[in-house]
């Protein structure tokens, strides 16, 4: 199980002008899905977060979801 932006608000930052949330010690850029909000969408980083090539998917309790 991961920590989430939720579980463990301290491990992470927030990303000037976007909605994501930055991990500290990795640098994955990690949203909220906007359709759904019951998961988060982790890009590996700003990079591809900003041409939307997801990484992987991760429920709010740290499950993992979906890998792509």
């Amino acid at each position: 199980m991961e920590g989430t932006p939720e579980t463990q608000p301290a491990a992470f930052e927030p990303v000037r002008g976007r909605r994501g949330r930055r991990h500290v010690r990795t640098g994955e850029i990690w949203e909220k899905d906007r359709l759904h909000e019951d998961h988060w969408e982790v890009y590996r980083d700003l990079k591809r977060y900003e041409q939307g090539v997801r990484d992987r998917a991760v429920w709010s309790d740290g499950r993992l979801k979906e890998k792509f």
